[in-house]
């Protein structure tokens, strides 16, 4: 009796850890099953091409005297919608990375952002910069280029062709400083804490400058709102807010009643006291809700619509886009500036970004994970937008 209770002892220890071994190749399934997933989302790509086709929009207005205030605004709710949506891309990227790993990887997020982001970037300039050697454009000055080489364009320089930097430099910025934020506040909790008091700190910043101002207010207020990180982190937060808590109710939204209200709202916030204090964290949220909205709902037309091919490709190539407009719109919009600013997109993106996102993307398979995930579902169903990430950032 002895013999066959330990011959049945063994069998089910050998049982009990074949199902462990089961166990764990199936989290490790999940695992990669997760990373497989990443930009299979296209219809964030659809987001990025309708935030880019404001752009254009806006700066296709500008060149239009009656139109310019307008544009200035269909370009900057373009803007705004890569901010929240690169807020929200680059956290989820992080919470995948510290699922997979049981950490952020701080030195292999920020190897991955520059492959994506310096070298259609700095192709740019200095393009620009040959450009205006040669008389084709106006040379910016020695602030104006140092500005826009060190991203801090938002709050120096002068000139038209590196105006459309300041995005791209408060972007930056934020990915300078939201990683170690991310890494020092483990959990959901404490970051989505921070993430609250930093939108109440910024709201209440923009509330006492804008209560020091004169009435009515200075043309330079809207500007001081929108370009300086004091008081614009907020909106790429909100962003993060909406990846890192995955909020249920956004799943029943009704985007044709915040669609209306957002375009009213972008039209009319930014030129009242009473408004201008909340304009870009109202209009953050209504974005972040609607983006998380479309990854928990992929299955409904919206999305659909976001996935056609020709709207994915342009989302795809937005990041050029954006970069190359500049040199064609606005002020110097021509019969022909849209042909040369697809031609300067495409082979930006094909010769110069695909390149680098190859040598990128070899840095995305993690090494085998030291742990199990503590929550095994947070690659299920349940959590559909963790394994979404798509293009990064505006470069986005």
């Amino acid at each position: 009796m002895c013999h066959g209770a330990g011959f049945n002892v063994l069998i089910l220890t050998r049982m009990e850890m074949v199902q462990e071994s089961s166990g764990a190749i199936q989290s490790s399934r999940q695992r990669r099953a997760a990373h497989t997933e990443i930009d299979r989302l296209p219809a964030l790509d659809g987001i990025r091409a309708v935030a880019i086709a404001l752009v254009l929009i806006g700066h296709i207005l500008y060149a239009f005297g009656p139109f310019r205030n307008g544009g200035t605004l269909v370009g900057e709710a373009g803007v705004t919608i890569f901010f929240v949506l690169s807020g929200f891309l680059v956290t989820r990227v992080m919470l995948l990375d510290e699922a997979r790993t049981g950490r952020l990887r701080l030195g292999r997020f920020y190897c991955r952002r520059a492959l994506r982001i310096f070298p259609a970037f700095y192709a740019f300039l200095i393009v620009s910069f040959v450009l205006s050697v040669f008389g084709a454009f106006e040379q910016p000055d020695r602030k104006t280029w140092l500005a826009s080489a060190l991203y801090f364009r938002n709050l120096a320089g002068d000139g038209w062709n590196t105006g459309h930097l300041w995005s791209l430099s408060l972007e930056e910025q934020f990915y300078f400083f939201w990683p170690a934020i991310f890494l020092l506040l483990a959990g959901r909790k404490r970051r989505l804490l921070f993430i609250g008091a930093a939108v109440v700190a910024a709201t209440a910043g923009r509330l006492a400058w804008i209560a020091s101002l004169s009435s009515p207010l200075p043309p330079f207020a809207i500007q001081q709102i929108h370009y300086t990180p004091q008081f614009r982190m907020d909106t790429f937060l909100i962003g993060a807010a909406f990846a890192i808590a995955n909020w249920e109710w956004t799943r029943a939204l009704e985007p044709r009643f915040i669609i209306p209200f957002l375009a009213i709202w972008f039209e009319t916030a930014p030129f009242h006291r009473a408004t201008l204090p909340v304009d870009t964290a109202v209009t953050a949220f209504g974005v972040g809700a609607l983006i998380l909205w479309l990854v928990q709902n992929p299955q409904l037309r919206p999305a659909f619509h976001l996935s056609r091919p020709a709207v994915v490709y342009l989302g795809a190539i937005s990041y050029s886009l954006y970069l190359w407009q500049q040199l064609f719109l606005g002020p110097h919009l021509r019969w022909w500036s849209l042909a040369a600013v697809a031609v300067c997109a495409i082979c930006s993106y094909h010769l110069i970004e695909r390149p680098f996102l190859r040598w990128k993307e070899r840095l995305q398979v993690p090494p085998p994970a030291t742990r199990i995930p503590s929550d095994p579902g947070i690659f299920s169903s349940r959590h559909p937008a963790l394994s979404v990430t798509g293009h990064l950032p505006m470069a986005t």
